[in-house]
């Protein structure tokens, strides 16, 4: 994550850098051992995996009225 006005070049970089990171089997094993699934990818790959995580979570949200202060 990133703020939104990043210059492309530097998620590129940070993405880059997170992707090498993930090569880590210690740090996946820590993310495993928390029940995170590491996978990297692209910061496209991202956006598309919180629209689709947000579409499944959304109507529970609703439905229980949840909200964020």
């Amino acid at each position: 994550m990133a703020p939104k006005d990043t210059p492309p070049a530097i998620i590129a970089k940070l993405n880059a850098a997170a992707n090498e990171a993930l090569q880590s089997s210690a740090l996946r094993a820590t993310f495993v051992k928390i029940g995170a699934q590491p996978r990297g990818g692209s910061s496209a790959d991202l956006a598309a995996h919180i629209e689709r995580e947000t579409r499944k979570w959304a109507p529970l949200v609703e439905a229980l009225n949840l909200k964020v202060d």
